[in-house]
């Protein structure tokens, strides 16, 4: 696993651990503790969430979407996308009115499919009202008790103690300057990498890629000037995409052609 990431993994989280016992994670020092379940108690600026479990033992909490009161969503902190929504909640709730949508290829337990990308305003989870955040909106949505997901980007805008013996999610608001941010993709390219290339898999509609007429299957060996190799994830590189507005990028592809695309907000 240390390997595939690219950094030292000295361990996991698994489910048992979360038994009988409460697990805070401080996103804002970077580091955790573990005591046990009912023994913490809050305190200025925590506020208490109640969790229950999905059909699947899903962690289940409560989260108010603009338009309407709280709804079910799942806490995954292994999802690194901030917020997802069914397609169903996102046009019951008119959460896309007036906003400009676009694509995006997601691969999950039900298959690949396209979904929908949209920019959401208004989200309440934690005391917190949260706008801009780059959200998807899945045509097909398997969870019976939830209508979304709250991901890791999300959850990271907190300090978080998770007691889920005792049916409670704990969490205090971050400072702005500690918060992790919730990457917006500015290319349209959907990516797939490989050991020498960025494989185009999908072009989102309404993007700069689209706008250029990428097409899937083209191959990208180097951004900027720097070669892909087995470590794009692992350093800054993959960041690229998430680029301030009117960025320039210089991607050079398999056949020796160099492309420049200019990022830019279409969703």
């Amino acid at each position: 696993m240390s390997r595939t990431i690219g950094q030292s993994v000295d361990l996991v989280l698994g489910t048992d651990l979360f038994i009988d016992r409460c697990v805070a994670i401080d996103f804002g020092r970077r580091r955790y503790s573990l005591s046990p379940s009912g023994t913490f108690q809050g305190g200025a600026g925590w506020k208490v969430l109640p969790v229950s479990r999905g059909d699947k033992q899903e962690l289940l909490t409560l989260v108010t979407l603009p338009h309407g009161g709280p709804v079910s969503m799942m806490v995954d902190t292994g999802n690194s996308n901030a917020l997802i929504v069914s397609q169903a909640v996102l046009q019951d709730r008119a959460l896309a009115e007036g906003r400009p949508q676009s694509s995006a290829l997601i691969a999950g337990v039900d298959g690949v499919q396209t979904a929908g990308l949209v920019t959401i305003d208004g989200v309440q989870f934690g005391g917190l009202t949260l706008d801009g955040i780059p959200s998807i909106a899945m045509p097909r949505w398997l969870p019976a008790r939830a209508v979304g997901n709250v991901g890791l980007p999300l959850i990271a805008q907190f300090d978080v103690v998770f007691d889920i013996s005792s049916s409670r999610l704990w969490v205090r608001p971050l400072r702005k300057a500690q918060r992790l941010p919730l990457l917006k993709d500015r290319s349209g390219l959907g990516l797939q990498a490989d050991r020498s290339a960025l494989v185009v898999v999908h072009v989102a509609r309404g993007s700069p890629a689209a706008r250029d007429d990428w097409v899937v299957g083209t191959r990208i060996v180097a951004v900027n000037g720097q070669r892909i190799n087995g470590g794009y994830t692992h350093g800054q590189l993959w960041k690229w995409r998430f680029d301030r507005p009117g960025t320039v990028v210089k991607l050079l592809l398999d056949t020796g052609r160099i492309v420049p695309l200019e990022l830019e907000d279409y969703y």
